[in-house]
């Protein structure tokens, strides 16, 4: 009897007891069911912030905690988890062996704002919507010749225009990126609209600044501490940059989507698709609910970002390494004009050309213009050993690959040589060279990519020379990186060869 009557007069105090023991036994069964990486001290609320660098400096510090912690170590950015993935064992399992366990992309407070549903192809969780948009993205883009050899006159077209462009420069300096932007965004803008944009065009030049303004990953050590500030912080330069971009970029999407709607509705036949925006438009119309205009806008500016930007910041890179380089500008000039001379380059050419082909894969591993890849794990998952709960932030580091002084010689000197056996052939590419990463979500524009910077490249260095400007020291070759490593701001003297 008194055994009931002191639980019942302390029945409160018993059964704060009996929850606070659920909730620790709870939290301490978490913890002890994760197996998380070791990485550097991090400090309470701030993490490894204050130990973070910026651009390059950041990948060589990242690329020196590799040797010291492994190759996956854990860093806080505040008291959100990343774990790093170095070296090309652990890249290799979580691109190829985990399935879609690491498969989402991180997510982002500012990015979610113009993205709220997460759709689309690149900032998309691994689900069935990015299945079905992937799937029907690359099906009907192979359908038109996609990443085939049928598409080699339209990449022709663009690099003729290109050179063009340049000659009409001759004599005088200039920044290529917005060259190299414009061309290359015309590949996909042809395959997505059926349209192209001259060089020099406002329209043209305005669609680049507007992609580029999209190009943001770094949410900065304010946001990535105190995301509750996004409402205040959205009107900072960057995110209203960001933002205008967007809205400008809808604007164009939708004009396009209602002159092609206006056109079906006119259509008393069947209804043919003569680009992506047509097949996509056509295919609405008969699953209206798995193909909606939010995920058009976004799928379609999916495939501008990245049919433009790794190929036009590639060829980019490759003008600054060939400037600072004269002497591997002039052999592969050199070898070009000894195996087809001034003719049009053609992929069939790209067999004669082993000194070229060897110099254009060293641009894309020394640029490493992806060298951060971002992934968030779907669901509880193993990793290299390690238990990691869902929601992990991964990064996965394509620098160590293609960095890395145990697999490369010298990693920061441009050297094609590299790539050559010693008769002259070329070598077979190394597993350490992934510039397009692999698995499930590597960039389904790879084989695109290919064609187009073989041609661009090859058909600038056979007409075109880049010289530093008299006065100027060598080129910048540190980055910046944001979304993708790019150039520091730089000019550079056109002309043509003596011969």
């Amino acid at each position: 009897m008194a055994t009931i009557e002191f639980i019942t007069e302390n029945i409160g105090s018993f059964l704060v007891f009996v929850i606070t023991f659920i909730i620790l036994f709870t939290i301490l069964k978490s913890k002890l069911s994760f197996n998380i990486p070791k990485g550097p001290t991090a400090l309470p609320i701030l993490g490894n912030i204050l130990s973070l660098k910026q651009h390059d400096e950041l990948l060589k510090l990242i690329l020196d905690w590799c040797k010291e912690y492994g190759s996956i170590y854990s860093l806080y950015f505040g008291r959100r988890l990343f774990v790093v993935v170095n070296g090309l064992d652990a890249i290799k399992e979580i691109t190829t062996k985990t399935g879609l366990d690491f498969a989402d992309r991180n997510d982002s407070v500012a990015i979610r704002d113009i993205n709220p549903n997460r759709r689309g192809l690149f900032d998309t969780r691994a689900d069935e919507e990015w299945k079905r948009q992937r799937k029907f993205a690359h099906t009907t883009l192979r359908g038109m010749g996609f990443g085939k050899v049928s598409l080699e006159p339209l990449i022709q077209t663009e690099a003729r225009h290109a050179m063009d462009y340049f000659k009409s420069k001759f004599g005088s300096k200039l920044d290529p990126s917005i060259a190299f932007g414009v061309t290359s965004s015309n590949v996909i803008n042809k395959l997505v609209f059926n349209h192209r944009n001259d060089h020099g065009s406002e329209s043209g030049d305005e669609l680049m600044r507007n992609v580029r303004d999209l190009m943001v990953a770094d949410e900065g050590a304010l946001l990535t501490l105190f995301p509750f500030l996004w409402p205040v912080l959205r009107y900072a330069s960057k995110w209203r940059r960001l933002d205008n971009a967007w809205r400008k970029i809808k604007v164009f999407f939708n004009q396009q989507i209602d002159i092609r709607e206006k056109r079906m509705d006119a259509c008393e036949g069947e209804l043919v698709a003569s680009d992506f925006l047509d097949a996509y438009l056509i295919q609405r119309r008969s699953e209206p609910n798995n193909y909606s205009l939010d995920s058009l806008d976004l799928v379609l500016v999916d495939l501008f970002l990245a049919g433009t930007d790794t190929v036009s910041t590639t060829m980019t890179w490759a003008v600054i390494y060939l400037a600072n380089n004269p002497e591997i500008q002039q052999k592969i000039h050199d070898e070009i004009i000894n195996e087809i001379g001034l003719k049009e380059v053609s992929l069939s050419h790209r067999s004669g050309l082993n000194y070229t082909q060897a110099a254009l894969i060293e641009v894309q591993r020394l640029a490493t213009v992806a060298p951060l890849v971002p992934r968030e794990a779907a669901r509880d998952a193993d990793l290299c050993g390690h238990r990691l709960p869902k929601g992990t932030a991964l990064l996965i580091n394509l620098w160590s690959l293609h960095h890395d002084p145990d697999v490369w010689k010298d990693p920061s000197q441009f050297n094609p040589d590299r790539f050559l056996n010693n008769d002259g052939t070329l070598v077979k590419q190394p597993d350490n060279f992934l510039p397009f990463s692999a698995g499930k979500r590597m960039c389904m524009g790879d084989q695109l990519a290919k064609m187009e910077l073989f041609i661009f490249f090859t058909s600038m260095v056979q007409q075109i020379k880049f010289t530093i400007p008299s006065g100027d020291g060598p080129l910048p070759m540190d980055g910046l990186l944001d979304l993708a490593r790019k150039p520091k701001p730089f000019q550079v003297q056109v002309s043509a060869w003596s011969n």
